[in-house]
């Protein structure tokens, strides 16, 4: 149970022509070194290949060579609240989007997520089986590009909302990201429409004690006579799914969370220097462990080689 909507207006963006190892003599030569985890290897002689100007993802233990052929998709972009994190999705094949494009959102949601109180600046990401339950609705969420903004122990109130969506659209303006005269994903009309819509939603979850009426803006929102909110309810649905080996990578890894807040002269940096203080929580801690461990029934295979992240802190706004 989560707060979802895709924004108004639908996206277009550059995508990779993708050769695997049927095609590319690259690509099957670095799958190899993968499947048999040979890792420094693969490292070492995909650096090579780059060198020489090949360009490569590695997605959910597959290796293909990528070429910039010009070809555009239309991607949708999905904004999600479950319990104390904000998730940007783009609703399209994963990893075939360009880094370039993704990281305008992934980078003006990080930036505007600095102006929310209570804000964390990076995240344990760990492995599917942890990340999946700890911040995602299901499996599937996960197959698709996406970037977290976590809060510190506490929930996402309709507050955390606003000032995630209003700091958003300034950071756009700020890094002169328009289309059509206007702000490109998202406007200043739009966020407040998406910012109302989760105050509804949060008033409907948190609700406790008898039925009543509420009335916010032009809307009345009926309540119905409730013993628990339903945001407790899910909160004790969400901590049973946890598995030991879920609490044991936990307990390993929080700390390396910590600070969660360290960013203290935000006002008075450079974008550059912006970019270079968001960069470690731009992609989660433990990135790479992702496929090492999946959650019970998994249509993912599990992958034991781990290698470094193709799209680690990357983001050039």
């Amino acid at each position: 149970m989560a707060f979802t909507l895709f924004l108004p207006r639908v996206q277009t963006a550059k995508v990779w022509e993708s050769l695997g190892q049927s095609e590319s003599q690259e690509a099957a030569r670095l799958q190899t070194l993968f499947d048999k985890g040979m890792t420094q290897q693969y490292e070492s002689e995909k650096a090579e290949m780059e060198q020489k100007g090949f360009n490569f993802r590695l997605t959910d233990g597959q290796v293909c060579q990528i070429i910039d052929k010009g070809r555009t998709i239309q991607v949708p972009i999905k904004f999600q609240v479950k319990l104390s994190t904000i998730t940007w999705y783009f609703d399209a094949p994963k990893d075939e989007t360009h880094q370039d494009f993704r990281d305008e959102v992934y980078g003006s949601a990080a930036f505007g997520h600095i102006q929310v109180d209570n804000h964390c600046e990076k995240y344990w990401r760990g492995t599917n089986s942890l990340h999946v339950k700890k911040m995602h609705t299901d499996e599937n969420e996960s197959g698709l590009n996406h970037n977290h903004y976590r809060m510190n122990d506490v929930d996402v109130d309709p507050k955390a909302v606003y000032q995630h969506l209003m700091g958003f659209v300034e950071t756009q303006r700020e890094l002169k990201l328009f289309d059509g005269g206007k702000e490109k994903f998202l406007t200043q009309k739009e966020a407040l429409q998406i910012s109302e819509a989760y105050t509804i939603y949060w008033t409907r979850m948190t609700h406790v004690g008898p039925a009543k009426t509420v009335q916010m803006r032009d809307r009345k929102i009926e309540l119905p006579e409730r013993e628990e909110a339903l945001l407790t309810q899910y909160k004790r649905a969400q901590e049973k799914r946890l598995t030991p080996e879920d609490k044991i990578e936990w307990e390993e890894n929080k700390h390396k969370e910590l600070p969660c807040t360290s960013i203290n002269n935000w006002g008075s940096l450079t974008i550059q220097e912006r970019q270079i203080a968001i960069g470690e929580g731009m992609r989660g801690i433990g990135s790479e462990l992702a496929h090492t461990r999946q959650i019970e029934g998994s249509k993912y295979q599990t992958v034991k080689t781990v290698v470094g992240m193709a799209d680690r802190v990357r983001a050039k706004l």
